[in-house]
């Protein structure tokens, strides 16, 4: 047989890193892969053993692939994470990333806060992702974002938030007193 057949060798692809190191079932969050390979071909981050793929970008800039990851339902615990080159698993190197429930925040110290230079207030609850990338507090008036801030993340358990300066004030009415004649037994309302 005559002709020429071009053959690639690529290095060992090995996985040496992988941030955040813990994230979210609802799944969005990006991701880095760092390791000892170069951008060949189309690349996917291959999640839970197969299960689940995203595309995968590669960041010069970051010496690394950086994938969103996937929804990954009620899976709680360990993660094995890999690439895959071309539709190919390539390599036997895969990474561990913690996969936590859905974050749920159970109270707001304080309730009420006056929005001044470095206000802050206090989250509390449970899986906070420690080591997020750019976590943010979003200031919702009704479904409309009206701010967002850096978050700073303390503990699974608990993060603080500095308020910004430019959210619209909300004054919430504590207590109503109507002087009036003395009840009759019919029924008002007062709309406020």
């Amino acid at each position: 047989a005559e002709g020429d057949l071009k053959y690639r060798y690529l290095a060992p692809i090995h996985i040496r890193n992988i941030y955040p190191s813990t994230i979210s079932v609802r799944g969005k969050t990006s991701v880095l892969v760092t390791g000892d390979f170069e951008s060949v071909g189309t690349a996917l981050c291959v999640w839970h053993n197969g299960k689940k793929v995203t595309e995968a970008v590669f960041s010069s800039g970051e010496q690394g692939f950086r994938c969103l990851s996937p929804p990954l339902g009620t899976t709680t615990g360990p993660v094995n994470v890999t690439l895959s080159f071309n539709g190919h698993v390539e390599t036997n190197s895969y990474f561990t990333i913690e996969v936590v429930s859905e974050p749920q925040i159970s109270a707001v110290h304080p309730p009420r806060a006056i929005t001044k230079d470095n206000s802050t207030v206090t989250i509390f609850g449970d899986h906070f992702l420690v080591d997020a990338t750019n976590p943010e507090c979003v200031f919702l008036q009704g479904e409309e974002r009206v701010a967002r801030t850096p978050a700073d993340i303390h503990s699974l358990s608990k993060l603080k938030c500095t308020l910004h300066q430019n959210l619209p004030l909300q004054r919430e009415i504590q207590s109503v007193r109507i002087d009036a004649p003395q009840p009759s037994g019919e029924v008002q309302v007062l709309e406020i």
